[in-house]
C-alpha cells in the first residue's frame, strides 16, 4: 500500500472518526469488566479470555446485529436499542450481557453529549450500580461512580429546576453506590464519608420536592443500614446500634414493620460482637416473631412437602445462630453454613465438609410442621424420595446414595436421649419415620459419610417450645448430652479435645468441632 492510501483518523471523515472513537472507547471501557472476569475465571473453573466487551466493535458479523440497517442507524437509536437490550437481560438474570451493553450505553452517551454532560454521568452511575448489585464487583462500582462524579462539576451551574433535581438524584445514586461498594472493599472511612454524604443529598432532594416522603424514608433507612455496618466494622457498637434504632425508627413511623427483620439481625450481630448473648438471641426472637405475624399466607402454605415459607426459614436462622451464640462448652467450636433445599446441592455439600472439616459428629436440624415437641429422629433411609425439591428435581433413581445400606442408625441411642429429658418434664420424642424429604436425605447423606456419626432433630413449629429463648436451651443440652454419649460414660465434653461436632438443617448448617 502506497503512503497515500494509509489511513489515518485524521484523514478520515467525520463520521468514521466518530466511529474509531466509539470502538476505540468501548475497548477502554470494557477493560475494567474484561481483567475482572479473567481474574474470576469461568464457571467451570478454567480462565475465560475471550474478550466480553470486545464483541460488539471489532466483529459484528459474530454478535447478531451487524445489519445494513443497524449500521446506518443513528447513535440515538443505538443508545435506545441498548439500554432496552440491557434491561432485558437484566430482567432474564443475563448479567454479563447486561453489563456488556450498559458499557456500550456510555460509549455511546459519549459519542452524543460528550464530556461533562448530566447524561454521560447518569449512564456511568448506571453501570456502577449494574456491577456493584448485579455481580457484588466493588472496585469496579467505585471506578464508574468516580468517573460519574468527574462529570457533575460542569453540570453544576444548571439553573433549571429540573436538570437541578435531576443532578442531585444522580449525585445521590453516586453516593450510595460508592458507600456500599466501600463497604464491600473494607475501605470503611470512604463508605462512612459517602454516606453521610449521601443523607446531606437526601434532605436538599426532599427540601426541593424531588422525593416524596416514603422515598425520603426508604433511602434514610438505607443509609443507617449502611453506617451501622460501618461502624460495627470499625468497633463502635454504640454508634452502631444507635443507627440501627433510627431505622427502626422509621420503618415503623412508615408501617413497614415486616422490614426491620434485617434490622433486628443487625443488632443481634452488634450485640454478639460484645459479648451480650441474650441480648442477641432476644433482637433475632423478634425479627422471627415479625416474620410470622407478616406472613400468614405463607404458614398456610407450608403444608406442601415443598414449600418453604420465610418465616420457618427464619426460625431455623434464629435457632442456629441462638446455638452459636450460647455455644456447646469451652472445648467447642461452632460454624454455620447455608444448605438449600436441593437434593444435588445437599448431596454435594455435605460430602465435601465430611471430606474437608472432617467433624466426629453432625446434628441436622429440620421443622416438623405442625409439631410441638422436639423429635430426635434415629433412622435415615436410602430410598422412597419421590417429592421434588424447590428447583423441581426429584433423584431419578429416588435415592439418597448409589449402592448404599438401605437404612442406617445413628452411632447415638437417641431412644436412651429422649427418655431422659422426657423424664426431666421435657417434650422430647423418639422416632424411626424422619419423612423422606429434604431432612432424611440430608440426614442419610451424613450418616452415609460420616460413618453414622449424625443426628437429625425435628424441632416444632409452634406451641411453647418453638420460640427460640426456649427451644435454644433445650437443644444446647440435647446436644451435649449426645456428645457425651458419643464419647462413652467415662469421659465428660471437657475432655474431649478430640472430638468433633457439627449441626446442619435443611436450610442451614451450624457446624462445630473442638477448639
Amino acid at each position: 500500500m502506497f503512503k497515500k492510501d494509509i489511513l489515518t483518523p485524521t484523514s478520515l471523515p467525520q463520521r468514521h472518526t466518530a466511529s474509531l472513537a466509539l470502538g476505540d472507547y468501548l475497548l477502554r471501557s470494557g477493560m475494567i469488566f474484561e481483567r475482572k472476569r479473567i481474574t474470576m475465571g469461568s464457571t467451570d473453573g478454567g480462565v475465560n479470555t475471550s474478550p466480553l466487551c470486545d464483541s460488539g466493535v471489532l466483529s459484528p458479523s459474530q454478535t447478531g446485529y451487524a445489519n445494513k440497517e443497524f449500521l446506518m442507524m443513528p447513535p440515538e437509536g443505538k443508545l435506545k436499542h441498548f439500554d432496552s437490550r440491557a434491561q432485558a437481560h437484566e430482567d432474564n438474570q443475563e448479567f454479563d450481557a447486561c453489563i456488556q451493553d450498559l458499557v456500550r450505553c456510555v460509549a455511546l452517551t459519549r459519542l452524543m453529549h460528550g464530556e461533562g454532560h448530566l447524561k454521560l454521568a447518569q449512564a456511568h452511575v448506571r453501570l456502577a450500580k449494574a456491577y456493584f448489585q448485579l455481580k457484588g464487583w466493588g472496585l469496579q462500582a467505585k471506578e464508574h461512580a468516580a468517573l460519574a462524579r468527574e462529570q457533575l462539576p460542569f453540570c453544576s451551574s444548571v439553573s433549571c429546576r429540573e436538570k437541578k433535581l435531576e443532578i442531585l438524584m444522580c449525585l445521590l445514586s453516586i453516593h450510595l453506590t460508592q458507600g456500599a461498594a466501600s463497604l464491600t472493599t473494607a475501605n470503611l472511612e470512604d463508605a462512612e464519608s459517602s454516606f453521610l454524604e449521601a443523607q446531606q443529598v437526601v434532605e436538599e432532594l426532599h427540601q426541593r420536592g424531588g422525593i416524596s416522603q416514603e422515598e425520603k424514608i426508604n433511602t434514610e433507612v438505607e443509609i443507617s443500614t449502611g453506617l451501622s455496618r460501618v461502624y460495627r466494622r470499625q468497633n463502635r457498637p454504640e454508634d452502631a446500634l444507635s443507627r440501627c434504632e433510627k431505622s427502626l425508627q422509621l420503618l415503623t413511623d412508615c408501617d413497614q414493620l415486616e422490614k426491620t427483620c434485617s434490622v433486628y439481625r443487625d443488632m443481634a450481630a452488634i450485640e454478639q460482637d460484645r459479648g451480650h448473648l441474650h441480648r442477641a438471641i432476644e433482637h433475632l426472637t423478634k425479627a422471627h416473631a415479625i416474620a410470622v405475624s407478616h406472613s400468614p399466607e405463607e404458614l398456610e402454605g407450608a403444608r406442601s412437602p415443598t414449600a418453604w415459607p420465610s418465616s420457618f426459614l427464619l426460625q431455623q436462622s434464629t435457632i442456629t445462630m441462638g446455638l452459636k451464640l450460647v455455644g456447646l462448652g469451652d472445648m467447642v467450636d461452632v460454624y454455620i453454613q447455608e444448605l438449600p433445599v436441593s437434593y444435588v446441592k445437599t448431596q454435594r455439600i455435605i460430602a465435601g465438609v465430611w471430606k474437608t472439616l472432617q467433624p466426629k459428629f453432625a446434628v441436622h436440624l429440620g421443622v416438623a410442621r405442625g409439631s410441638s415437641v422436639v423429635v430426635l429422629e434415629q433412622t435415615g433411609k436410602n430410598s422412597g424420595y419421590r417429592d421434588r425439591d424447590v428447583c423441581g428435581f426429584c433423584p431419578e433413581s429416588h435415592r439418597c446414595v448409589e449402592g448404599g445400606p438401605e437404612k442406617l442408625d445413628s452411632v447415638i441411642n437417641m431412644r436412651v436421649v429422649s427418655k431422659e429429658f422426657r423424664q426431666a418434664g421435657k417434650d422430647v420424642v423418639y422416632s424411626r419415620d424422619a419423612g423422606r424429604y429434604l431432612c432424611e436425605f440430608a440426614y442419610y447423606c451424613s450418616l452415609y459419610h460420616g460413618e453414622r456419626r449424625a443426628a437429625l432433630v425435628h424441632v416444632p413449629s409452634c406451641g411453647g417450645l418453638s420460640s427460640a429463648d426456649r427451644l435454644v436451651p433445650l437443644l444446647q443440652s440435647l446436644i451435649q448430652t449426645m456428645l457425651e454419649q458419643l464419647e462413652g460414660p467415662c469421659v465428660s465434653l471437657q475432655q474431649t479435645s478430640a472430638a468433633g461436632c457439627q449441626l446442619l438443617s435443611c436450610t442451614e448448617e451450624l457446624w462445630v468441632e473442638p477448639s
